[in-house]
């Protein structure tokens, strides 16, 4: 698998006419795709660095800054060498993971960014980095497989939060915006 610079030397192309999420969600699964982790989870930071194919020291090394700006959650810049360093402000681990992934599907995204910032805002960039974190956490392709009927509840959300190592917010969104089924109404 490709150290995570060569990935970006060799841009993915996602059509621009498209809407923001569908253009961070068409990022994810041909990332998915090119790094073949189609049933990889990616439910950590050291799960992320696997898949993306990073040295697990370097990635540690690339992963450890804590993020102390109010008005944004995640970072990335690059070296003069062209090498990604991320930071993120979140501690929790699944809070942690979306907001790096965020980040990676922006330094994938605009390769000719040195920096970007991930931010709470709802700007088409981070509409783009929100869709392309779900996705590659959990892909909608697998969340169908899951669901087994058109409404789910609480209960099922949990689970299969459980099951792909993220958030019941992730899970949810997931599931209504690819129209997988319904969610059920009282959900919190």
């Amino acid at each position: 698998m490709p150290p995570l610079e060569k990935l970006r030397d060799k841009p993915i192309r996602i059509a621009t006419d498209q809407p923001p999420w569908e253009q961070g969600y068409d990022l994810a699964r041909c990332l998915r795709e090119r790094l073949d982790t189609k049933d990889r989870r990616i439910d950590s930071v050291p799960r992320l660095g696997q898949a993306l194919g990073a040295n697990p020291s370097s990635w540690a090394r690339a992963t450890s800054a804590r993020l102390k700006l109010p008005f944004a959650d995640a970072m990335v810049a690059t070296t003069r060498t062209g090498a990604p360093y991320f930071a993120v402000q979140r501690s929790n681990v699944h809070a942690k993971t979306f907001a790096l992934c965020r980040a990676v599907g922006e330094y994938l995204a605009v390769p000719t960014d040195p920096a970007a910032i991930v931010t709470p805002t709802h700007s088409e960039r981070q509409k783009r980095n929100r869709a392309f974190a779900a996705e590659l956490i959990a892909p909608a392709q697998e969340l169908r497989a899951y669901v087994k009927s058109p409404i789910v509840d609480a209960e099922e959300i949990q689970d299969l939060a459980a099951e792909f190592g993220t958030s019941e917010y992730v899970i949810k969104h997931q599931i209504e915006n690819h129209r997988i089924a319904r969610v059920a109404d009282g959900w919190t």
